[in-house]
């Protein structure tokens, strides 16, 4: 029943949001939250869906048998066999949400690295921009291996494909 609405809001080109975005909540951090959500939920929940379908179907049969109920199904069967998935999910919105942050503080923003690679632009201070660029390269690689650090904490067991 969401899902249409997902799909058509999944669509929507982020960075034609963020005048409206501006507009509406300024130039302050909400601003700068509410383009990263736009930019981030609606695929995020299709992404949770996608992995929630992908959990083996065996696992509800033998849970069925066993006895469980919807809420036990979905609590000791679902949730934790998708999680991994998910959490891997969210890894893949997290470098979607460091782009449409660097988007919205280059697009109107009084501070960040987007703001300063555009005030670097205005002055055509090239290595200024470069700089810029590698900042949020190291700074985007940082956070992608946290999130695999931290899915290979919490679950050891689940070999990873790349």
């Amino acid at each position: 029943m969401v899902e249409p609405f997902m799909g058509f809001a999944r669509y929507l080109p982020v960075p034609a949001l963020v005048p409206l975005c501006i507009l509406w909540f300024g130039l302050d951090d909400i601003g700068k939250v509410v383009i990263i959500f736009l930019g981030t939920f609606f695929q995020l929940v299709l992404l949770v869906k996608d992995n929630a379908n992908n959990v083996s179907e065996d696992l509800f049969e033998a849970g069925t048998t066993l006895g469980a109920n919807r809420q036990q199904l979905f609590f000791r069967i679902l949730w934790p066999a998708a999680r991994p998935e998910v959490l891997n999910s969210c890894r893949n919105a997290m470098g979607w949400a460091w782009t449409y942050l660097v988007v919205a503080e280059i697009a109107g923003a009084n501070e960040g690295m987007g703001f300063q690679i555009m005030q670097a632009q205005r002055f055509t201070q090239v290595p200024k921009i470069f700089a810029g660029i590698i900042v949020i390269g190291i700074l985007g690689i940082l956070f992608d291996q946290l999130f695999e650090y931290t899915h290979r904490l919490v679950f050891p067991w689940v070999e990873r494909k790349s």
